[in-house]
């Protein structure tokens, strides 16, 4: 299979045939004016495809592959790789609606960087109205998490080109010597992580992972496979931790020592998720004693999370704490909610450098 693309452009689909089909028609639009190939895996639908195999019609290079079971995204993307013959691989979500030229922005970037490895873009939510995904960053609570949740679009801190700890898989380019010679996604990973260990095997190869907000999407996160993710969560999880200990507990333990540097020793903690829990266990593994937790839905009472107490936002300036510290990855949506609840009016979002 070969046209000598330029890029080749990997979609998996499972059933939500209207959606994959309103993903490659704005692909159709997005991608020009590259040479490129566009490869589709069925990932064994139960729907009819028929309208997928007229979009084919859409592109000048179109390649359809039914698989006969439902393969994990990363055993897919693989598959379709071994197909491709573009210089780059472009793996996106069929939930993604790309804006014109964001396939042409992340190549050129790739071509004109020699120091940059893989590159992503900027992803909205439905609407338009907010970031969902700025590339990812690893976080004091133990995991990656998207940056830039609930700002703006136009906001600066997302608005720059710039090097990230990770990017989604939803949208991820990368040169197809590269992918092979990094040994692909590792088909451990079943629905999760398995885009954040590609991304630090290709820096552990000595190259850059850029994000690029000039290349943009809407995004219907986890429109499909949402049950299998969360189920897979845990194992993906304890594999990634396993994988990269070395490269993760270092930077934990630095930030650890920051925070006691700043004479923090108590502090309250926005959010109770897991982030919050992943949180509480570091901090107390380290004599950080959480005093309250607190929520934009707190309603006070006797409610406790972790055995400490849950106060409304209002109530926490009763407490006493050094910081407060923010634990879900939606710190831009809630920053000016709580500013000035935090004793220097500057709330930590505990970002690992």
């Amino acid at each position: 299979m070969g046209t000598g693309a330029t890029v080749s452009i990997i979609i998996l689909a499972h059933n939500k045939v209207g959606m994959t089909r309103r993903c490659l028609e704005a692909l159709a639009v997005a991608a020009a004016p590259l040479d490129h190939e566009v490869i589709l895996l069925d990932n064994h639908s139960s729907e009819d495809i028929t309208p997928l195999e007229e979009a084919g019609g859409l592109f000048k290079a179109w390649h359809l592959i039914r698989s006969g079971e439902n393969l994990s995204f990363s055993r897919a993307n693989n598959r379709c790789a071994a197909h491709a013959s573009g210089r780059y691989l472009l793996f996106l979500n069929n939930d993604v609606f790309l804006q014109p030229g964001s396939v042409a922005s992340l190549v050129r970037h790739l071509d004109a960087d020699g120091s940059a490895g893989i590159a992503g873009g900027m992803l909205l939510f439905p609407g338009g109205e907010a970031v969902q995904h700025a590339g990812m960053h690893q976080m004091l609570w133990g995991f990656a998490s998207n940056y830039g949740a609930g700002a703006l679009p136009d906001d600066e801190r997302v608005r720059q080109a710039c090097e990230r700890f990770a990017l989604t898989g939803a949208m991820l380019c990368l040169g197809s010597d590269l992918f092979r010679g990094v040994g692909g996604f590792d088909e451990r990973y079943v629905w999760g992580y398995e885009d954040v260990d590609l991304c630090l095997k290709v820096r552990a190869a000595g190259l850059g992972v850029r994000y690029l907000p000039q290349a943009a999407g809407i995004h219907v996160e986890s429109a499909t496979q949402k049950e299998t993710r969360n189920q897979d969560y845990p194992g993906n999880y304890r594999t990634y931790r396993e994988t990269w200990d070395g490269l993760l507990v270092p930077r934990e333990r630095d930030y650890i020592r920051w925070l006691k540097r700043e004479k923090v020793r108590r502090v309250a903690v926005f959010g109770t998720g897991m982030a919050a829990r992943g949180l509480a266990a570091i901090l107390g593994e380290h004599g950080i004693r959480i005093e309250a937790f607190t929520s934009s839905r707190a309603a006070g009472g006797d409610e406790t999370f972790l055995g400490r107490p849950v106060v409304p936002l209002a109530a926490l300036p009763e407490r006493k704490f050094d910081r407060l510290i923010v634990a879900t990855q939606f710190y831009f949506a809630v920053e000016s909610l709580i500013r000035d609840l935090d004793p220097l009016q500057a709330p930590i979002y505990p970002v690992l450098a």
